[in-house]
C-alpha cells in the first residue's frame, strides 16, 4: 500500500526498500553499477571441472526443465508449455515480457506502466508471484535474495532458443521459490557460422540495435557473442529509459561432453513514474508524478561442465556468480527525498549426476544432486523531508542455503511410470545494522536459521503413444527474504518458511500437426508470506493464515495447413484465504479468468501475419484483503504483426493495444493522505496504449 494525494505528486511503489512499501508489491531495484568481482576459484580450469551446462533438448518432444536433464517432454508427471524459436519469431515481440504474456497461464503485470519492472504471477499467486514463481536462464536462477523482481528483460530475444514452463509446484527438483511454477528461458549454444545485424525504432521515440556472431571450428571450440543497445522516453512523461547488454560465450566439446564459460553485462538507465489518481488518470494518464530512477549495471559470470562419466550416466554441474549494483534516487509524498542504495551478490553452485537406467519395462532416469547457494546483500537508505519525516537504515546480511535432492522416474509397466523425488534445504543467515525512523530506533544485529524437505511422487500413464494421462503431489517452499526479515520501521520480523502442498491431474495429446493438454490442480499453502498495511500507512510482513487455490488450465495449437497455425490457452483460478481474518476472501489481484488465442498465416515463402488477442479477468487491487474497494474489471488487447523476407533481410513490423484499449494493469489500493483520517482509495499505473514497432534485420549463415 502507498500514499495518495490527489492535489500533489505522490509515490505508491516508494523505492525506499526498507519500508517495504516497493518491495511489497514486487517492484524491483533492478539494476546497478558494477560491483568488480570474482568467483572465488583458484583458476579457471579448476572452475569448469566442477561446473556444467544444462543438458540440451534438439526438439520440441525433448524437455530438460522436468528433469533437469533432456527428456521426452510425454514423459513428465506434469504439463510443460513450449515457446519455441520460431513463435518468437513469428510474434515480433521486442523482449521476453511481451513473449510471456500469451503463454502457459501466465499472468504479466507491468508495474510502473513503462516496461521495466514486471511481475510474472501463476496459478493465483497474486503480487508475491514474484517470489513464488522461478524464473530460471538455462537452469541459473534469475530470482532475487530480496523481493525485487528478476530482470526478464537481460535476456536477448536473439539468444533464446526455446523456453520451457512447467505449471505447478516444483520443490523437488528447484526448492525455494518453484511454488506456482518454473519459467526455463534455455539460451542457443554456439553452432555454425551465422552473423544477425538488427535495428528497429517504434513509439514514444524509441530505438533499439542488436548484433551477434557465433561459429564453430573443426578442434571441437565454439563461441557466440551478442551485444544490444535500446532506448526510449517511455509511454509516460519523463520516463526515460536506456539498456545496454554484452554477452559472449565460449564452448569446448569433446568425445565425452562439453564444457564452457561465458559472460553477461547488462547496464540500465530508466525513470519510472508514480501511479496516479483516479482524477490523475482521467485527466492526463501520460502525466508524470513522483519518480524513480534506476541506474546501474549486473554482471555475471559461469562455467560449466557436462560429463559422461559411464555408459548410463553423466556428470553435470556450473558455477555462478553475479554481482548487482544499484543506486536509485526517489520523491513521494511519504518519504520525501530519498536515496537507496543495493549491492548484492550471488554465488551458486549445481553439481548433479543423471543416470539412464535400463530395467526389464524400459529405462529409469535418475537425478541426484546439490544446489549450494551464497548470499551476499547491502543495503543503505536515507530520506528526508517526507510525510513519516527523517529516516536511515542501513542493513548488511549474509546468508547461505544448502540443498539436497534426489528424484528418479520408474517405468513400472511399459507404459506406466512411477516418479518420486525428495530435497532437504536449510539456510543459514547473519544480520547487521540499524534502523531509524519515526517509529524509533532499531538494532538489526541477529541471525535466521531453518530447514524444511519436501516430497514428489507422481504417476503417468499412457493411454496410447500420442496420449498421457498423470497425477501428481508435490511440496515446496519458499524461506523468507532478505528484505522481508527487516526494514526501518519494524527492525527485525520473525518469519516461518512457507511451505506448500500442490495436487494436479491432467491428461495431454500430442500429435504431429495437433495438440491439446487439461490441467487441474489445487495448490494450499500454510504461512504464505506477504505484506500489508495498516490504517497509518505502514507496511509489515507477516504469515497469512492458510490459503488455497484451485483451478484448471487448458492449451492447445493446431496446424490446419502447411500456411495456418492457430493456439490458445484458458486458464481458470479461484484463489482465497481458508483461514484467519481474511476467512473466504479472494487473494488480491489474482484474476480468475485468463485467456489468449493466437494465428499465424504464410500466404507465401516470404510474408507471414500474426496475429493475438489477450483477456485478463477482473481482480482485486493489490493489497485489498478486506475486499471492500471492488474487483478492477477485466480487459482484452488485441496484437499484431507482420514479416517479410528479402534474400538475408527480415523487415518486421508489430502493432500493439490495435484497438488503443485504455487500461490499468497494476492498481495498488492506497491511501489519501490529504485529510485525516486517512481513507483508503486507489492508485493506478496506466498501461500504454497503441504503439508501434518496426525492425530490420540481416542474417548471414
Amino acid at each position: 500500500m502507498a500514499d495518495v494525494d490527489s492535489s500533489s505528486v505522490f509515490q505508491p511503489h516508494q523505492i525506499l526498500l526498507v519500508t517495504r512499501i516497493l518491495l511489497a508489491r514486487g517492484c524491483a531495484l533492478q539494476r546497478g553499477k558494477l560491483m568488480k568481482k570474482t568467483i572465488l576459484a583458484a583458476s579457471v580450469a579448476a572452475a569448469l571441472s566442477l561446473t556444467q551446462t544444462t543438458a540440451f533438448a534438439e526438439d520440441d518432444s525433448m524437455v530438460v526443465t522436468a528433469s533437469r536433464f533432456s527428456q521426452e517432454a510425454i514423459k513428465s508427471p506434469s504439463h510443460i508449455s513450449i515457446i519455441t524459436q520460431q513463435q518468437v519469431n513469428d510474434s515480433g515481440v521486442q523482449n521476453v515480457t511481451e513473449l510471456l504474456r500469451s503463454h502457459g497461464g501466465i499472468q504479466i503485470t507491468d508495474t510502473f506502466g513503462d516496461g521495466n519492472l514486471t511481475i510474472v504471477s501463476m496459478r493465483g499467486m497474486g503480487e508475491t508471484g514474484v517470489s513464488n514463481v522461478l524464473i530460471i536462464v538455462d537452469g541459473r536462477k534469475l530470482n532475487n535474495p530480496d523481493i525485487s523482481a528478476p530482470d526478464l528483460n537481460s535476456i536477448s530475444l536473439d539468444n533464446i532458443e526455446r523456453i520451457e514452463i512447467i505449471q505447478g509446484s516444483a520443490g523437488t527438483l528447484y526448492g525455494d521459490q518453484a511454488v506456482a511454477g518454473v519459467i526455463n528461458i534455455i539460451t542457443k549454444i554456439p553452432s555454425k557460422r551465422h552473423l544477425h545485424v538488427a535495428a528497429g525504432m517504434g513509439s514514444y521515440d524509441k530505438e533499439n540495435y542488436a548484433f551477434s556472431y557465433s561459429d564453430t571450428f573443426d578442434n571441437g571450440f565454439s563461441l557466440r557473442f551478442s551485444a544490444d543497445d535500446s532506448q526510449s522516453d517511455g509511454y509516460r512523461d519523463d520516463n526515460d529509459k536506456e539498456r545496454t547488454q554484452y554477452f559472449g560465450r565460449v564452448d569446448y566439446t569433446h568425445d565425452s561432453g562439453n564444457i564452457f564459460v561465458e559472460y553477461q553485462e547488462v547496464e540500465n538507465s530508466f525513470l519510472s513514474r508514480a501511479a496516479l489518481s483516479n482524477a490523475q488518470v482521467n485527466s492526463d494518464r501520460k502525466q508524470a508524478a513522483g519518480f524513480i530512477l534506476f541506474d546501474g549495471t549486473t554482471s555475471t559470470r559461469r562455467a560449466g561442465i557436462e560429463q559422461k562419466i559411464s555408459k548410463n550416466w553423466t556428470l553435470l554441474a556450473e558455477l555462478t556468480d553475479r554481482d548487482f549494483d544499484n543506486e536509485s534516487p526517489s520523491q513521494s509524498i511519504s518519504f520525501g527525498t530519498s536515496l537507496t542504495t543495493t549491492q548484492r551478490n550471488v554465488t551458486s553452485l549445481t553439481p548433479r549426476v543423471v543416470g539412464v537406467v535400463p530395467m526389464s519395462e524400459g529405462k529409469a532416469l535418475i537425478t541426484v544432486g546439490a544446489d549450494i547457494e551464497d548470499e551476499n546483500y547491502v543495503i543503505n537508505n536515507t530520506s528526508v523531508g517526507g510525510f513519516f519525516g527523517a529516516s536511515d537504515f542501513n542493513n548488511k546480511q549474509e546468508r547461505q542455503i544448502y540443498s539436497g535432492y534426489a528424484r528418479a522416474s520408474i517405468p513400472l509397466q511399459k507404459q506406466t511410470t512411477l516418479t518420486v523425488g525428495s530435497r532437504y534445504s536449510e539456510i543459514n543467515a547473519e544480520f547487521t545494522g540499524a534502523a531509524n525512523s519515526f517509529f524509533g530506533s532499531s538494532n538489526l544485529d541477529s541471525d535466521f536459521d531453518d530447514n524444511v524437505t519436501v516430497f514428489e511422487i507422481g504417476l503417468i500413464h499412457m493411454l496410447s503413444q500420442n496420449l498421457k494421462a498423470y497425477i501428481r503431489r508435490d511440496e515446496n517452499f519458499r524461506f523468507a527474504k532478505t528484505n522481508e526479515l527487516a526494514d526501518v520501521f519494524n527492525g527485525l520480523t520473525s518469519l516461518d518458511t512457507q511451505e506448500g502442498v500442490s495436487i494436479e491431474t491432467g491428461v495431454e495429446w500430442t500429435d504431429k500437426k495437433y495438440s491439446l493438454a487439461l490441467n487441474v490442480f489445487q495448490l494450499d499453502i500454510k504461512d504464505e508470506i506477504g505484506a500489508i498495511t495498516d490504517s497509518f500507512g505502514s507496511v509489515f510482513n507477516i504469515n497469512f493464515d492458510d490459503t488455497r487455490r484451485r483451478g484448471l488450465n487448458i492449451e492447445g495449437q493446431a496446424k490446419l495447413s502447411d500456411s495456418f497455425d492457430i493456439g490458445g490457452q484458458y486458464s481458470y483460478v479461484n484463489a482465497e484465504f481458508t483461514q484467519g481474518a481474511f476467512n473466504n476472501n479472494d487473494i488480491p489481484f489474482a484474476a480468475n479468468h485468463q485467456a489468449s488465442i493466437f494465428g499465424t498465416f504464410k500466404p507465401n515463402k516470404n510474408l507471414q501475419l500474426f496475429a493475438e488477442a489477450l483477456y485478463t479477468g477482473s481482480k482485486y487491487s493489490i493489497g485489498d484483503f478486506d475486499n471492500t474497494l471492488g474487483k478492477r474489471g477485466g480487459y482484452t488487447v488485441f496484437n499484431a504483426a507482420a514479416s517479410y523476407i528479402i534474400n538475408a533481410f527480415t523487415v518486421t513490423a508489430r502493432i500493439n493495444n490495435i484497438l488503443d484499449k485504455k487500461y490499468n494493469e497494476n492498481t495498488v489500493n492506497t491511501l489519501d493522505f490529504s485529510s485525516f483520517p486517512y481513507n483508503e482509495t486507489l492508485a493506478f499505473s496506466p498501461s500504454p496504449e497503441r504503439n508501434f514497432t518496426l525492425s530490420v534485420a540481416y542474417d548471414l549463415k
